[in-house]
């Protein structure tokens, strides 16, 4: 499990826009779509819900998440310079998005209602 406190970097990219938070000496600072300070409490609260995401469930099918193929990709950041990164692909047939995490080989599937509330955060 991730720890909060070592994210640096967070990016979410869908193909229609990319949202970039930095930390920096003080505090979080968007620098895409625009540059501005933004709320501690805001950066705070979504990366809370990144490092605590929950698969619904696992895939049983052997289904690759393509880097070009992706609706949605998280990126984050560490400490330590390590970059962990998150890739959302389409639906299955129960309406779960198929996602994969660059270093491990396991699908999971994701509700879209945790994307969009990770997605749809207000800057």
């Amino acid at each position: 499990m991730l720890n909060p406190k070592e994210i640096q970097r967070v990016v979410l990219n869908t193909p229609e826009k990319e949202v970039a938070l930095v930390l920096s000496e003080g505090g979080w600072h968007m620098t895409s779509p625009e540059d501005k300070p933004i709320e501690n409490v805001v950066a705070e609260k979504l990366i809370g819900q990144l490092v605590n995401l929950k698969a619904a469930a696992f895939s049983e099918e052997a289904f690759a998440v393509d880097v070009e193929d992706a609706r949605y990709k998280i990126s984050l950041r560490l400490q330590n310079d390590h970059l962990r990164v998150l890739l959302v692909g389409g639906l299955n047939k129960d309406g779960l998005h198929y996602a994969q995490n660059g270093e491990q080989e396991v699908t999971y599937l994701i509700t879209p209602e945790v994307l969009d509330s990770i997605f749809e955060t207000d800057f």
